[in-house]
């Protein structure tokens, strides 16, 4: 008993030869109002970073598929909902719960899409607490763990998932991720069932909020290396070498076999492995192929987008919404050499410290394994990049800097510089939440950022067409093309406005030229061909027309004002008895169209029949009282009809 009594004084006399400077200098824990003080000083700095998305209305890129003209959110939260959410590919993804959160929002804001913007906003400062709670939780180093979550949160590559309405997969996917971890943490600490079955939980709904998280199996078992010690793959982790913080009080967690690590993660595997084939199921219409995106190209890129965003994490300018991608040519081979010399030094490096360092071989390969869904090894759209796919790979970059600072400079020190950093970013954030206010701005601002990319031109010329600029419009259009020359798209809105006759400069020639060069580009597009036939009409070659027109209905048989072009064509023709009843059918169709029954009537009275041209012509009169065309035609009539009874 003595011994025992001796052993237990001389740990009292150990610990208090630990002074306060020491543990000031290991970063030592600070009091719980400092703790709450620090979560809600996050929680603020959010909300002013990110408070000109408050007065944001919507964006035309995504949101109005998302949310905006989507009727199956806009009904309300119901089973009808649930089954749509959970068997849709709509927008081309499957994330169920990201419906449902819409849905809620339309639910009670409606279309005051400044309240969808503060949720958004909420749920990122409730991403900037979990990751603090989890870094917390898992390490013991709160002021690292401040650093980091500050640094994240403040980051002005955050904005593109915050202020879009359609990332809100991104938000709450981030929340229900740094969730699952902190989950797992206390599950760690004491297994049991129900704290398993409460980070699987998170972890499946984030699935359903995102695919992104099909790596989390992956993050969780890098957390096993490092903080939680409790498994040393090739000697990654070996505590023995690394020194424990002073302060540390954290119980001491038991070490698991690689089975059952993996074992307890079974579930969650399973789940990502159907998340996956879902995944590319609702992607599939999207998915590029081999041609365009050849997969030499895809690699190459991969590599370079990879050094691209360490190097927007550390110099955050000019960031956009869209970056072309360079497609088949690839990137030259210095820029490829270059990106994949500099990625395999950091790799080696950091394998290399992975015994004294493993904090930063886990930061570094979280933030590479949580990309490898987003580089576009299975490329979907034309982007080569994306800010929003820095969302959570950036924070094992961040925890790997900040621990590495660690080694050299004590926990508040790294924390002050870490605020010091984030004035400047929250300045930044501030300014790229404001191109988020509508699609002018946003595409002016991606055009500035992307070095006048096609995309970008073409739709701000899109987005001041709307806003009525048309001259603005035809310039944007006009720049399009000349960096792709074959753009059906952009060569049919430019013909459009040069073949308006309010706006200044038209030039009905070079018009109807685009719309033959859309047409031979894309024969099998309605649309070209239901234009060539309204600018051959127009010219007087009614044959042609005619041909056109009936391109364009054999993929569209009942559209009604593409009818009405063929009918007319046939009038033009002198084909009369050929042109009533396609001109009926079309009138029929649309019975509010007055053209069509002022064609059907000159179809009808040029066969003689002009008593039964009288009320065709008085209805296209009752429909549209200014139409002069049908005023004389009636008159016409009327006259033949009284000398031809």
């Amino acid at each position: 008993m003595a011994k025992r009594r001796t052993r237990k004084g001389a740990g009292r006399a150990e610990r208090r030869q630990i002074s306060s400077s020491e543990l000031r200098a290991a970063g030592a824990r600070p009091r719980a109002a400092v703790r709450v003080g620090a979560a809600a000083l996050l929680v603020a700095a959010v909300a002013l970073a990110f408070a000109p998305v408050y007065g944001n209305g919507y964006v035309s890129f995504d949101d109005p598929r998302y949310v905006v003209r989507n009727p199956a959110v806009q009904q309300g939260v119901d089973g009808e909902l649930v089954r749509w959410a959970l068997t849709s590919r709509h927008a081309y993804n499957w994330h169920p719960l990201t419906w449902l959160s819409h849905a809620v929002d339309y639910s009670l804001f409606g279309e005051v899409w400044g309240a969808h913007h503060a949720v958004s906003v909420g749920l990122h400062a409730a991403s900037a607490v979990l990751l603090l709670a989890f870094l917390v939780a898992a390490t013991g180093r709160f002021w690292l763990a401040f650093a980091v979550a500050a640094l994240f949160a403040l980051h002005p590559l955050r904005v593109e998932s915050v202020a879009w309405l359609s990332e809100r997969k991104d938000t709450l996917s981030a929340a229900l991720f740094f969730a699952t971890l902190l989950a797992y943490v206390h599950y760690a600490r004491r297994p049991g069932v129900l704290r398993w079955a409460g980070w699987t939980a998170l972890a499946l709904l984030g699935l359903m909020a995102k695919p992104m998280l099909v790596t989390l199996p992956l993050v969780l078992l890098l957390v096993d290396v490092w903080p939680l010690d409790r498994w040393r793959p090739l000697g990654v982790g070996d505590v023995s070498r690394v020194p424990t913080p002073l302060h540390d009080r954290r119980p001491r967690i038991e070490p698991a076999s690689p089975a059952r690590l993996v074992v307890e993660k079974l579930p969650l595997i399973l789940a990502v492995v159907g998340s996956i084939r879902l995944t590319l199921w609702a992607q599939q219409p999207v998915v590029q192929d081999l041609e365009q995106f050849p997969l030499a190209a895809r690699l190459e890129n991969a590599a370079v987008s990879v050094v691209r965003y360490l190097g927007k994490l550390a110099w955050p300018a000019d960031l956009g919404v869209f970056y072309p991608h360079p497609g088949a040519a690839g990137w030259s081979a210095g820029v490829v050499v270059l990106a994949i010399g500099l990625l395999a030094a950091v790799s080696a490096l950091v394998w290399w410290r992975r015994r004294t360092r493993p904090e930063v071989t886990v930061g570094w390969l979280w933030f590479l394994g949580m990309l490898v869904p987003v580089l576009g090894l299975v490329q979907v759209g034309i982007q080569s990049m994306a800010d929003r796919y820095t969302y959570l790979p950036s924070v094992g970059v961040l925890v790997a800097l900040v621990w590495l600072a660690a080694t050299r400079w004590p926990g508040r020190r790294i924390a002050a510089v870490a605020v010091l950093l984030c004035v400047p970013l929250a300045a930044l954030t501030l300014r790229q939440a404001r191109h988020w206010s509508d699609d002018v701005a946003l595409f002016r601002h991606t055009l500035e950022a992307t070095d006048g990319s096609f995309w970008a031109h073409y739709n701000l010329g899109l987005a001041l067409q709307r806003e009525g600029n048309a001259i603005g419009a035809r310039e944007q259009f006009e720049a399009a093309l000349e960096r792709q020359p074959d753009n059906v798209e952009a060569m049919r809105n430019l013909a459009h406005l040069l073949d308006d006759q309010d706006v200044p400069g038209v030039d009905a020639d070079r018009a109807r030229a685009l719309f033959e060069r859309a047409a031979a580009l894309r024969p099998d597009d309605p649309f070209a061909q239901i234009d060539v036939a309204r600018t051959r009409s127009e010219a007087g070659d009614p044959a042609g027309a005619l041909d056109a027109a009936r391109r364009a209905l054999a993929s569209r048989p009942d559209e009604p004002s593409w009818i009405a072009l063929e009918g007319r064509a046939l009038v033009q023709l002198r084909r009369f008895a050929e042109a009533e009843p396609v001109l009926r059918r079309a009138a029929e169709l649309q019975p509010d169209e007055a053209e069509a029954w002022n064609a059907l009537g000159v179809a009808v009275a040029q066969q003689g029949r002009f008593g039964e041209a009288l009320p065709l012509f008085e209805r296209a009169l009752e429909l549209e009282p200014g139409h002069g065309e049908a005023a004389r035609n009636l008159e016409a009539a009327r006259r033949l009809a009284e000398t031809d009874p």
